[in-house]
């Protein structure tokens, strides 16, 4: 490996115990010194480290890393590089169950305002780790008001967070098995503890079950000062009335009770999947208000902080009117910013800035249907419909290359009034049309992902389908992934074996699944 590719390496609880020359050589230490490390690194109250880094013929290490139930892992090697392709594969096997959610960093940039927030956060989370308060703590919120912002802020915080953000757009973010994996290597690796307790009973632990047996094993080296806090957002993208999990039952797969100083914070939209966390000794709740006082004023000092920094030049009463307007979602205030010629006709008329998440999603609606109509004919408008109607089936994001070459198939697929084939046609100058529904995209990249900008604008999509046509949308992709075997190995191929049963079993085509 290049040391110029270190970044991309997650080097945390990883120590080098060797020195190093001029030329990237390892070189060996004290043998006693080693010894001393070692106990000094077992110690992981005051140290967490996983994995040693050492000299190829290093002495004093007996009996350390001699198998993977022991808590730190030995990589001897002769140079930097070569210990460096050692960590790489590491991270690929030991690790594999991590997931990179570096994705979901990117999209957030650091918080503006919500110190108050946090510190209500940072509060109910002491009062956890010391015994005085529930182990729970559960912000709700409606969509768009920033949660996941605030988680991402929250974890950038804190070098030793263990956290996993839920999101159905994205491969295996929503399923349990993978979230519970995930979050228990992280428990592993934070607290350098063996991935299981002994080798028989690994193979028959649920996922679930691992994860409550590392922190089990991880409770004995906490205390009030130093807890062990898991975040785990947007419970309801698995668990809610939308999530494809909704009939796995919570808190079964979270348990009731948490070992001393393990905290658990958890975010959600407000549903029944939260009705076990009702109980107040179980679950601090805190409720992020959209009219709270603190909220408007962090909205404001968004406006106000963006008008500079783009140069937008919106009065002060202009940029009032949009914060009343925005009725308290972050989500919104941040898209009103996004179009210059909206924003001076809504300063010509206030009273027709969209209000809320969803009157901006209306808006938004509204104004691409008219364009269909003026740049196509009318017809285009239902055809606009159903092509985001198909991105916003898909199992994950897709790109314009997927989608060509799912949408290849031998025969006309009805899909409501039109056919697989009008999609296909008409799939470029609806994407152009809808570009204000998505996430920013750089260039023309025809491999890059068509992704939402926020999972409430899949959902209003899908709201506009009837069930007819959301099983017409599902038969389509299922046929194309059906083809999987005369797709490119590509990202199409992937995508087509990964999800070509879950369409299936959405069009509830019994005669599909037979074939």
């Amino acid at each position: 490996m290049n040391l110029l590719d270190l970044s991309e390496l997650d080097l945390s609880g990883v120590a080098i115990s060797a020195a190093i020359d001029a030329d990237g050589a390892l070189t060996c230490v004290d043998e006693e010194g080693m010894r001393d490390k070692v106990a000094a690194i077992r110690d992981s109250r005051l140290v967490r480290i996983h994995t040693l880094v050492v000299a190829a013929d290093q002495q004093g290490l007996e009996g350390v890393g001699d198998n993977e139930h022991d808590g730190i892992h030995v990589v001897y090697a002769e140079t930097l590089c070569q210990a460096l392709d050692h960590l790489q594969a590491d991270a690929q096997t030991r690790w594999r169950y991590l997931l990179d959610q570096s994705a979901e960093f990117q999209r957030h940039p650091p918080l503006v305002g919500r110190e108050w927030l946090l510190d209500q956060m940072d509060a109910a989370i002491a009062k956890a780790a010391s015994g005085n308060g529930p182990a729970y703590v559960l912000l709700t919120a409606a969509a768009g008001m920033g949660k996941s912002a605030i988680v991402a802020q929250a974890v950038r915080q804190r070098q030793d967070a263990v956290y996993h953000f839920i999101r159905r757009d994205m491969p295996g973010w929503d399923d349990p098995n993978r979230i519970f994996q995930s979050l228990c290597a992280q428990v592993c690796r934070l607290r350098a503890l063996p991935l299981s307790q002994d080798k028989e009973s690994q193979p028959s632990k649920q996922p679930a079950e691992a994860l409550l047996d590392a922190l089990q094993r991880a409770a004995p080296h906490l205390d009030d000062a130093h807890p062990l806090v898991l975040w785990l957002d947007g419970l309801d993208e698995a668990f809610g009335r939308l999530g494809r999990h909704q009939r796995e039952a919570l808190p079964g797969l979270l348990p009731r009770m948490l070992p001393p100083h393990v905290v658990v914070v958890l975010t959600s939209r407000p549903g029944e999947h939260l009705d076990w966390l009702g109980d107040h000794s179980l679950c601090h709740a805190l409720t992020l208000e959209a009219g709270a006082s603190d909220n408007q004023a962090d909205i404001r000092k968004y406006l106000e902080e963006e008008n500079l920094r783009r140069a937008l030049d919106l009065p002060a009463e202009f940029v009032s009117k949009l914060v009343e307007a925005s009725e308290g979602c972050f989500a919104a205030a941040t898209r009103y910013l996004e179009d210059p010629l909206r924003l001076k006709a809504w300063q010509a008329d206030p009273d027709s800035i969209p209000r809320g998440l969803d009157g901006w999603l209306a808006d938004q609606w509204r104004w691409m249907m008219v364009q269909a109509a003026k740049q196509f004919h009318s017809s285009f408008e239902d055809l606009l419909r159903l092509t985001l109607g198909l991105l916003a089936t898909a199992r994950e994001p897709v790109s314009w290359n997927q989608l060509d070459a799912l949408l290849r198939l031998e025969a006309k697929m009805p899909v409501g009034a039109y056919s697989s084939v009008d999609l296909h046609r008409h799939l470029r100058p609806a994407l152009r049309l809808a570009e204000g529904l998505f996430e920013p995209r750089s260039g023309v990249d025809e491999s890059a992902p068509w992704r939402f900008f926020h999972t409430r604008f899949q959902e209003y999509v899908l709201e506009r389908l009837s069930t007819n046509e959301r099983q017409d949308l599902d038969r389509v992709l299922a046929m194309g992934c059906g083809n999987w075997a005369n797709l490119p190995e590509d990202e199409a191929r992937r995508y087509a074996l990964a999800h070509r049963l879950q369409h299936l079993a959405e069009t509830q085509d019994r005669k599909a699944w037979r074939e």
